[in-house]
């Protein structure tokens, strides 16, 4: 057997492919302070889907994760700090044996739309995040569970855009 069709082989049975998609809209003229701490609220499935897994649980347990790693997470919100809700809008389980056989068929997907509110519920932050796990191999297994804390991570990534760089945020 030829060494590159080996080489060429494993590389196909390991690799995965994806997409990512964030959209962070930050309200005009707000200041937001990098001291503040966020309280993770209301996760709510909004599919439309009865669904085999807790997906409301799965991805508050993912954004409180991540919001840890970042030193962002409170466990109750209080006058200084934020909060965020965030309402599932879709959601594919996908299988990593399709995706392997071909890119596009068992696809899993997850998009989301989070809102971080003040003390008094304005909105500072809006957020819209999907990723898609179209293709790929022995990598992707687990990735049913794994998307919701590439979508936290986003999620996160786009918050801290707005504390560290986003318009209207204190210096």
């Amino acid at each position: 057997m030829n060494p590159y069709y080996l080489i060429i082989s494993i590389m196909v049975t390991l690799a995965g492919c994806g997409t990512s998609t964030n959209v962070a809209d930050i309200k005009d003229g707000y200041i937001l302070d990098p001291t503040n701490k966020i309280a993770v609220t209301e996760v709510s499935n909004r599919t439309g889907q009865s669904i085999d897994i807790d997906i409301e649980t799965i991805f508050r347990d993912a954004l409180v994760y991540r919001l840890k790693e970042q030193d962002l997470f409170i466990e109750h919100s209080s006058k200084n700090n934020l909060t965020i809700s965030t309402q599932i809008l879709g959601y594919q389980k996908g299988n990593a044996f399709k995706r392997w056989l071909m890119p596009g068929y068992g696809s899993t997907t997850l998009s989301t739309a989070s809102q971080l509110t003040d003390s008094e519920d304005n909105i500072i932050v809006s957020i819209q995040s999907s990723r898609t796990i179209d293709g790929g191999g022995v990598y992707t297994i687990g990735g049913w569970n794994d998307i919701f804390y590439d979508v936290a991570e986003d999620i996160v990534y786009e918050l801290l855009n707005a504390f560290n760089e986003g318009k209207g945020v204190s210096e």
